[in-house]
């Protein structure tokens, strides 16, 4: 059986290796970016099954990357999420707590 390869792309290391040390001991291969730039060479290198990305990076925000990804034929069968914090900064609810990203 293949395992099932899944990309994070994430700018704060902790929560890199977080999701890494998670997805690996369930069997998962993983690989890491730490900005929209690199993570969008690492998948079209590594040809995740799943990819995991934060919207707000240096260099290229997760956005950018995913529009980027999306106009390659493999790019346009991914499957990807964003972290919740990030989303809800740049996508914002009608809630009265602010979210924000802490710093790294």
């Amino acid at each position: 059986m293949t395992k099932v390869k899944i990309a994070i792309v994430e700018d704060d290391e902790a929560i890199a290796q977080m999701y890494r040390i998670k997805f690996e001991a369930e069997g998962y291969i993983i690989e890491t970016a730490s900005n929209g730039k690199l993570g969008l060479a690492l998948a079209e290198e590594m040809r995740p099954d799943i990819m995991l990305t934060d919207l707000m990076m240096p260099v290229m925000d997760g956005e950018e990357m995913l529009t980027r990804l999306r106009k390659t034929d493999w790019g346009k069968r991914l499957r990807s999420s964003c972290s919740p914090t990030a989303a809800s900064k740049r996508y914002p609810t009608k809630s009265k707590t602010p979210a924000s990203k802490p710093s790294s």
